[in-house]
């Protein structure tokens, strides 16, 4: 009979653990890829794409895009090999633009410019592979208000406090 016991257990809990995992993805979506085992389950490609931009006087720079870059920036790597994580700091219908403070990479009518200091370092640039579309945002639902009902309680009926007595000490 123990063993009977021990047989069914060995076959129910690892049922339990799948539906277990199987309960928190579909709860959290935020979770996916952290629980071990569910990294089947993340389907959205993570990895940025390069895009290498071939400029007027043979110059190049490297930009990558990861999937949801109007979220996360962009890192701009140029020729001397410095790389610099950008983050938006604008975006119209015909610019976007990430900065760092220092430099500045701009994307427009399909072509690329880096600016620092003010000043244009390249201009003019050509895109060798096309400039990813961003995946859409992650949209947060709203989390709905709990409504709380106000509770009448009996209000207390204060107890008076009597004042502390002072007894006079004599002097000598």
């Amino acid at each position: 009979m123990p063993r009977r016991g021990l047989l069914i257990w060995l076959i129910i809990l690892p049922i339990l653990a799948f539906l277990t995992v199987d309960i928190i993805r579909r709860v959290s979506p935020g979770l996916r890829g952290n629980i071990p085992g569910t990294q089947l389950f993340n389907q959205s490609p993570t990895t940025p794409q390069r895009v290498d931009f071939l400029c007027l006087n043979n110059d190049t720079f490297t930009v990558e895009f990861p999937p949801q870059y109007l979220v996360e920036g962009v890192s701009l790597t140029l020729p001397s090999g410095q790389t610099f994580e950008l983050n938006q700091v604008s975006e119209s219908s015909e610019v976007t633009r990430f900065s760092d403070g220092q430099y500045t990479f701009y994307e427009q009518d399909g072509e690329g410019f880096v600016e620092t200091n003010d000043v244009w370092v390249y201009a003019n640039c050509e895109p060798q592979s096309t400039i990813p579309d961003p995946d859409p945002s992650p949209t947060v639902s709203p989390t709905p208000t709990p409504t709380v009902s106000p509770t009448v309680s009996p209000t207390a009926t204060p107890t008076p406090t009597p004042a502390p007595t002072i007894t006079p000490t004599p002097t000598p």
